[in-house]
Order: C-alpha cells, then sequence, then structure tokens
C-alpha cells in the first residue's frame, strides 16, 4: 500500500493547478449553498476512484464549470455522502450521548462533593477522572464504528449505488478483509491533514482550501488500493460503474 500515492499523481496531471483551483471554489461556495460543493466534490473523487481501480490514475477525471457535468457529480457524490451519513449515525449518537453522560456526571460529582461539605476539590478530580477515561473510550470507538463507514462509502463511489453501501454482511466482510491497511491509512491520512492545516494556519489560512482539495485526491486514491487489496485476498467484486464523460460535451450542430 503506498497511503500518499494520490499526493504524487496529483502534480502528474499537466492541468492540477486548475482542477485544484475548481475544486477550491466548489469547497467556498459551501458559505451560499451549505453541502453543495462538497458533495459535488465527493462526486469527483468517487470518478477518480473508479478511474484508478481501472488502472488510469492520471490524469485526474475534468473538473471544470461545466454545469452539466457537475450535476453528475452532485448525483454520484450525493450516494457516497448518504452511504456514510448512515452507517455514521450510530458513531454520532454515542458520541453525543456519551458527551451528555460525562457531563451529566461530572456535575452529579461536585454536587455530591459540596453536599458532603467538602470544598469540590474532590468533586473536580472525580470530574477530571472521569473525562480522562470516559472521553478517550468514546474517541476510540467512535474511530472503530466510522471503519465500515468509510468502506460503504467506497462500495457507494465504485457501484454508483447506494444499495451497495446498504448491504450490511458484505459491508463488514469489506472491512474484515482490509481491516490493517484501513486503519494505518486512515491514520496517515488524518496526520498528513494535520500538518496541512498547521501549515496553512501558519500562512493566514490561505492555502487551507487547496489542501483539503488535494486531500480528497489523496482519499481517492487510498480507497482505490484498499478495493484492489480486497479483491486480492478474495474479496467478492462489485460491478464498478461507468464514470460520467470524462470530456467536454459537444455543441450541437447548428441548422439553418
Amino acid at each position: 500500500m503506498d497511503y500518499l500515492r494520490g499526493l504524487r499523481r496529483l502534480r502528474e496531471d499537466p492541468d492540477w493547478l486548475s482542477k485544484i483551483g475548481v475544486g477550491s471554489l466548489l469547497l467556498l461556495s459551501a458559505s451560499i449553498i451549505p453541502f453543495l460543493g462538497q458533495i459535488v466534490l465527493a462526486g469527483w473523487g468517487a470518478v477518480m476512484v473508479r478511474r484508478s481501480v481501472s488502472g488510469t490514475e492520471t490524469p485526474m477525471p475534468r473538473l471544470d464549470l461545466d454545469f452539466d457535468y457537475l450535476g453528475k457529480l452532485l448525483s454520484t457524490g450525493f450516494k457516497a455522502f448518504l452511504a456514510m451519513m448512515i452507517w455514521g449515525l450510530p458513531a454520532g449518537i454515542l458520541i453525543g450521548t456519551g458527551v451528555i453522560c460525562l457531563y451529566v456526571g461530572a456535575v452529579a460529582s461536585f454536587i455530591s462533593s459540596a453536599s458532603a461539605g467538602g470544598d469540590g476539590g474532590m468533586g473536580g478530580l472525580g470530574a477530571l477522572c472521569m473525562f480522562g477515561v470516559g472521553f478517550p473510550l468514546l474517541i476510540a470507538v467512535s474511530i472503530v464504528l466510522q471503519l465500515p463507514a468509510q468502506m460503504a462509502g467506497i462500495r457507494a463511489e465504485l457501484a454508483d449505488d447506494l444499495n451497495a453501501a446498504l448491504q450490511f454482511r458484505e459491508v463488514l466482510d469489506m472491512t474484515k478483509l482490509v481491516l490493517r491497511e484501513l486503519v494505518i491509512g486512515s491514520l496517515v491520512l488524518a496526520f498528513v491533514q494535520w500538518l496541512m492545516m498547521v501549515g496553512s494556519m501558519l500562512l493566514c489560512g490561505l492555502p487551507l482550501i487547496p489542501c483539503m482539495v488535494a486531500m480528497v485526491v489523496a482519499r481517492a486514491h487510498f480507497a482505490a488500493q484498499l478495493y484492489q487489496k480486497y479483491v486480492e485476498r478474495g474479496g467478492a467484486p462489485l460491478q464498478v460503474a461507468h464514470p460520467p464523460s470524462d470530456g467536454p460535451v459537444a455543441p450541437a450542430p447548428s441548422t439553418f
């Protein structure tokens, strides 16, 4: 597994700067219409996953302001977005419930200490211990629950079909077959993204949006490698959907 292959392939595309620029505009459009640009960009990433699985890693899929093409990317990206949201819902509920329980427990610890005639120090120590143990545990459990969500998203991207992501047993089997690579790759990409964020902050945040687009490319190539590893280990291959047309739509002939 080459976890950073996508970042290297990015620079091999002669039009990489223009594509990063259009991707940045799509992300910035979220300030006007929330999530729209992100979902379109997710659709672009899905097309990249399919092309990479098929052996076409460079150049990247086209990304321009052709609204018909962007509409197709929106449809593709929405399926993957919805799949990950459905699978990520249990983790979200767990974290929300856990944080509420930790907060209530901390407040109860303070009240109990105060009612017993204490000065609140023991209550504060109890709350600190509760958060020190409970919060990392919540994070660890949520990460584990998010792993199948990533695989469900990859299945939706490849098949262009939400049903492929909702096949519970198949998603879990796929996760088990590539679990080691999935965990390591997710940690590597998260660390790289953190480095990009820190570097962007040192430069007044200017490179942050383009770096987010670059991470879409990195994650797409990572997803393609996961699927290839899954098939190599005996996993049932998916029917990979054809990507949208990668060339500009020809104008209709004029009639005189």
